[in-house]
């Protein structure tokens, strides 16, 4: 038997109120989602050594008359507390609760002693709120998630059984949380904990193992397991708002990663999300992302290429500034060729950053690129493991291209866990945990953040797309357009009024394209003074000046750009702008040596006035 303990608390205690609750439901995320997210990440961290596949199951049982009597007996002790909590109990005094089930399987189950307050995930789970000892790459650190069980039941209360991986006798240990408020009967005062626990361990609240006791209750619940390791969840008395058939949306949205590259199984009902049956349930999910089927195909390909050698491994200076710095001339146009033709690119980024405790660690992430294609929408992932974090996908605002930024297990993903939010939605660099943990974190993560999208800029620069459009307004074609109006149908005449010739303003300088280059030419007396002239290719996305990289042309170099001046002295002040100090009013500055398959765009502007051209 379980029965329910609160530890009662001296009345000059400090009262607590546990208020993360507002962290898992959100207009961004809701508790549904969060449910979902938090089940698998759970479970996915739990995976057996050795294991290839965690399976996930998720039921719903519905309120059985027969099964009244024992959910009344074991709840009845709790229904002081929740009504001294303001918590309706009409539901739990018929004892017919709705039940959501979830169980994982390939798991190792609640480790260590359950007897005793130690660093154990047992421990964790059900001792522990805010505070975990999950180590290494694991997705969940924060020790928070787990209060969305509670949260998920409208008597704030769930039941867990778990089988130990390396217990040889496979001894089922039962256990139950209720989390409410501070509160008080009568005049005793209570914490906002209750355990069910088994009565004879009041001193420390311990399971039960009462076999007879467990075959009962995994009945009523609805359990499945037998003699497997792993965690069984029961949630009692489902809050309205969680449906099971809305759960299959949020596990195809959140998990399609670990569910295509075969790591995980989920079934939900009669529903069963694998690599073979993911495409046909992420067709009827309504999300735009994976409309078409694009996306999941993109997993599929980056997937097969995580076993493969890279197309580039960036230089260990690249996190000094930006992606470019890792590359060299020779590399990148080989992966501009590669991506305008729609292949996909694999970039392998090393990471170097110093764990105050640990010293300097070493890892990598990698980078996925592919061209979406016309009439494509593409979309970006953000992965840390086996889990997305939906909210850095607003870092890469393309729509052109299907893009990743993948994190697998080691430093990345160490790093990158410990800057997640509770709800492991979003990365934050100014995240209490990540600048504990690690040194010069802020910088580092924006320099991750930025990398998929400084890569996409660089290998999309050259890319040039059919527009079928482009000449509509220019050109007529005979029987294309709109029938003629007869004379009944037309418009009346309306006299053009008398425009008065207004002579052209005179400009201190003018801008010709020639082959190859461009010249700048003084335009009269006014010309005197000091112009800066900037360059850049043209580019589909962007503004193409500031997104300028060196190795499309450099200044600096004066073996690639050949300047010619009279009437003036020209001076590279950067890559891609030139100080012009004009001597002569009719100066001219020539400008010769870009790459004549591309748009270049020139822009001047006068140092004295800041008057563009």
């Amino acid at each position: 038997m379980l029965k329910p303990v609160f530890r009662k608390i001296d009345p000059d205690q400090e009262e607590q109120e546990i208020t993360q609750v507002d962290q898992f439901s959100t207009d961004e995320v809701r508790l549904a989602e969060t449910l979902v997210r938090e089940s698998l990440q759970n479970s996915n961290d739990a995976k057996l050594a050795g294991s290839q596949l965690v399976r996930l199951r998720v039921a719903l049982k519905e309120p059985d008359p027969e099964q009244a009597l024992f959910w009344q007996q074991l709840l009845e002790p709790l229904l002081p507390h929740l009504d001294a909590c303001g918590i309706t109990t009409e539901g739990a005094r018929v004892g017919l609760p709705k039940v959501l089930v979830i169980e994982d399987f390939g798991t190792t189950g609640l480790v260590g002693d359950p007897y005793r307050k130690d660093d154990s995930s047992f421990q964790d789970f059900w001792r522990r709120v805010g505070r975990s000892h999950k180590g290494g790459d694991k997705s969940g650190s924060w020790g928070l998630g787990k209060i969305v069980f509670p949260s998920s039941s409208s008597i704030k209360t769930f039941f867990g059984l778990t089988i130990r991986h390396d217990d040889p006798v496979r001894t089922p240990l039962l256990m139950g949380q209720t989390v409410v408020r501070h509160h008080s009967i009568g005049s005793t005062e209570y914490s906002w904990l209750g355990l069910f626990s088994a009565p004879e361990s009041s001193q420390f609240r311990g399971p039960t193992s009462d076999r007879t006791f467990i075959t009962r209750f995994c009945k009523a619940a609805g359990f499945s397991r037998n003699d497997e390791s792993g965690l069984s969840i029961c949630i009692p008395f489902l809050r309205d708002e969680i449906a099971l058939p809305d759960l299959v949306p949020y596990v195809v949205r959140n998990y399609f990663f670990p569910i295509l590259t075969g790591r995980l199984e989920v079934q939900i009902g009669d529903l069963t999300l694998n690599g073979t049956t993911l495409d046909e349930h992420a067709a009827h999910c309504s999300d735009r992302a994976l409309e078409g089927g694009h996306l999941l195909r993109f997993v599929r390909e980056l997937h097969a290429a995580q076993t493969s050698t890279p197309d580039l491994c960036l230089a260990d200076s690249w996190d000094k500034d930006l992606v470019q710095l890792g590359m060299s001339p020779t590399d990148l146009a080989p992966l501009r060729e590669s991506f305008a033709s729609g292949k996909l690119i694999h970039v392998r980024v090393p990471l170097a950053i110093t764990h105050r405790k640990d010293g300097l660690q070493r890892g990598h992430y990698d980078l996925f690129l592919r061209n979406a294609g016309e009439g494509i929408s593409g979309s970006a992932l953000f992965i840390r493991g086996t889990i997305t974090v939906p909210g850095e996908a607003q870092y890469f605002p393309s729509r052109r291209a299907f893009a990743a930024l993948v994190a697998p297990d080691g430093v990345a993903a160490r790093f990158l866990r410990d800057a997640e939010n509770p709800a492991h939605t979003r990365w934050n660099g100014q995240a209490e945990k990540l600048s504990q943990n690690w040194k010069g974190a802020g910088p580092r993560l924006a320099a991750i953040r930025r990398s998929l999208r400084s890569l996409h800029d660089l290998l999309a620069q050259s890319v040039e797309r059919m527009d079928p459009d482009a000449l509509r307004n220019i050109l007529s074609v005979a029987g294309g357009g709109q029938p003629r109006k007869t004379p009944t149908e037309r418009a009346p005449i309306i006299a053009k009024p008398a425009v008065p010739s207004v002579p052209p303003r005179q400009q201190p300088f003018r801008i010709t394209s020639v082959k190859g280059g461009f010249v700048v030419r003084g335009g009269g007396a006014d010309s005197a003074g000091s112009l800066i002239v900037a360059m850049a290719y043209d580019i589909a996305r962007g503004d193409p000046f500031r997104k300028h990289s060196q190795f499309d042309f450099d200044l600096m170099d004066p073996r690639e750009i050949k300047l010619t001046s009279t009437g003036a002295n020209v001076k590279p002040v950067s890559s891609n702008e030139l100080l012009i100090d004009v001597t002569a009013s009719d100066f001219e500055v020539r400008v010769d040596g870009f790459d004549m398959h591309r748009d270049l765009r020139v822009k001047a502007a006068r140092v004295r006035n800041e008057t563009n051209a």
